[in-house]
């Protein structure tokens, strides 16, 4: 044995290559008032511009460009599988705890597949890909990003790996109830 120890469990979901997600359909799938795929046009172009060039600055590894497209008082979450991360990350030293934990940890780069919206609430998928950071191998996987906006200032993000909790997060599509609750009324 040469001794190397295991890296942490965040780490290693990081590199697992993951399905992408499909839409889901609009005639089925129980969503609410989903703006279609793509550029919406209830969108605001501005704030599309901000998620666009936060992630360019993200992509060339500039931690201030970065940090100035968020508001003071953010919040980013990355998916629950990302263990390493629980609880999240909060104001500007959060989010450059963020994009160091990221960018030295295994050299991630997103890049915006589709960007959909309304107002100041933006879901992006993106396709993020690096390669490990002991390993080389290259990976890659595609996460959707609930972007909420104030004033151009991203003030919160929550990542998801499935599309669907994503669209939840956005208010997009209808909660479902638990299961053997069909039919009850919520609890008052």
């Amino acid at each position: 044995m040469s001794g190397a120890r295991a890296p942490p469990l965040g780490a290693l979901i990081r590199l697992l290559p993951l399905p992408r997600c499909a839409c889901p359909d609009t005639e089925t799938s129980g969503l609410i008032g989903s703006p279609p795929a793509g550029n919406s046009p209830g969108m605001s172009q501005e704030n599309a511009e901000v998620v666009r060039q936060m992630l360019d600055a993200f992509n060339r590894d500039h931690a201030a460009k970065v940090v100035g497209f968020f508001a003071e008082d953010c919040e980013l979450h990355e998916p629950p599988e990302m263990v390493d991360s629980a609880g999240g990350f909060r104001g500007h030293d959060g989010i450059r705890a963020w994009m160091a934990n990221l960018r030295a940890v295994v050299g991630v780069r997103f890049e915006p597949v589709s960007l959909t919206g309304r107002g100041d609430l933006i879901v992006a998928e993106l396709a993020a890909h690096g390669r490990g950071e002991a390993s080389g191998v290259p990976f890659a996987w595609t996460t959707f990003a609930a972007v909420r906006l104030r004033d151009a200032r991203i003030v919160r993000v929550q990542a998801f790996l499935p599309q669907e909790e994503a669209l939840h997060a956005a208010g997009w599509i209808a909660q479902q109830p638990p299961p053997g609750s069909a039919g009850r009324a919520p609890a008052r």
